[in-house]
């Protein structure tokens, strides 16, 4: 995996890239991502490339792990958006814990 800087002015993401690498993170499609954020598709893909190439990654999913690295990403969100629980934690399906 690449090792970037960061802080670095070229590795600086956008608001805009952050929130679409957030969103692909969390396993949304472009189309999904571009509704929910009323962009169209090729914009979405415009932010998500701009995202790989500003943290130096090979594909989408090095910049994610990147991200989540530096913590750019918080990966508790991803776990409840994926529908897993926290360890110890009741599961998102179970909100009051009856399957425990």
């Amino acid at each position: 995996m690449a090792q970037v800087d960061l802080w670095s002015p070229s590795a600086r993401l956008t608001a805009r890239e952050l929130g679409v690498l957030r969103a692909t993170a969390e396993g949304r499609t472009a189309q999904e991502v571009a509704e929910g954020l009323g962009l169209s598709v090729h914009t979405v893909r415009t932010h998500r490339r701009n995202a790989v190439s500003k943290l130096d990654a090979r594909s989408t999913f090095e910049a994610v792990m990147l991200a989540v690295r530096a913590g750019l990403i918080d990966v508790m969100p991803l776990r409840m958006a994926c529908g897993r629980a926290p360890v110890g934690g009741a599961a998102v399906d179970d909100p009051d814990g009856e399957l425990e």
